[in-house]
């Protein structure tokens, strides 16, 4: 498994987009604020993908992908989830 860790990631009034290609399982444990835009995690890999850290923003997070995307951490974001 591939862990991501660091400084926070802010993902603001941008298209965003998290492919998971392959079959490994990966992690990001950075907090996400996610502010008038959609987090798209998409791509044809079946490993899961976790977020571990904090979501927070008035974005959403769309799910295109049909391997597992887990969301962890204390989670506050208010757009939409599907």
């Amino acid at each position: 498994m591939q862990t991501i860790a660091g400084n926070p990631f802010a993902f603001v009034g941008i298209n965003s987009q998290l492919d998971q290609t392959g079959t490994g399982a990966f992690t990001i444990a950075n907090d996400l604020t996610i502010s008038n835009t959609t987090l798209t995690a998409g791509g044809s890999g079946s490993g899961n993908v976790t977020l571990a850290g904090n979501i927070n923003g008035n974005g959403g997070i769309n799910q295109t992908g049909t391997f597992a995307l887990v969301l962890g951490g204390s989670n506050t974001y208010s757009g939409p989830r599907w």
